[in-house]
């Protein structure tokens, strides 16, 4: 108490009744009421400059932090951006790739079905020339079998 009344500031510190604190349930909680003197409104006149001047600061900073985060978030978008066009253009290098030698392969198996066609066609006109003997040879058979 004495601290208090010898403090370069001034304030009267008094004693007050007690009251009853809600929490606890109990009416022993001692309060002490500050008197509001000229002293305690030049402080508070000095705290709430204080507090201007800190506050447009700290929105100075916030709005410096995001233009400062903008930017990174633009680079950054930049960044994946030209990564993800990268990721493309291999990709689509991978396709044509693929695309052309699958055309090749196309290709290359068009003309062995081709050459397959023709042996098999081959085949197939030497059977039937056969196969026009046999039954050349096999309708003379029957005939004389018959008559």
């Amino acid at each position: 108490m004495q601290r208090v009344v010898k403090s370069p500031t001034r304030l009267i510190a008094l004693p007050t009744g007690r009251f009853r604190h809600l929490t606890h349930g109990s009416n022993k909680a001692p309060t002490t009421m500050l008197a509001y003197s000229a002293s305690c409104k030049n402080i508070e006149a000095r705290w709430f400059e204080r507090l201007q001047k800190e506050s447009t600061a700290l929105l100075k900073i916030l709005d410096e932090d995001k233009d400062r985060w903008a930017k990174l978030l633009e680079e950054e978008e930049t960044r994946k951006l030209n990564e993800f066009e990268g990721i493309v253009k291999s990709l689509n290098k991978q396709r044509t790739m693929l695309l052309d030698y699958f055309d090749e392969w196309q290709q290359r198996h068009d003309k062995d079905a081709e050459k397959l066609v023709l042996e098999n066609c081959d085949l197939l006109y030497a059977a039937l020339g056969e196969r026009s003997e046999r039954m050349k040879l096999e309708k003379r058979y029957n005939n004389a079998l018959s008559t």
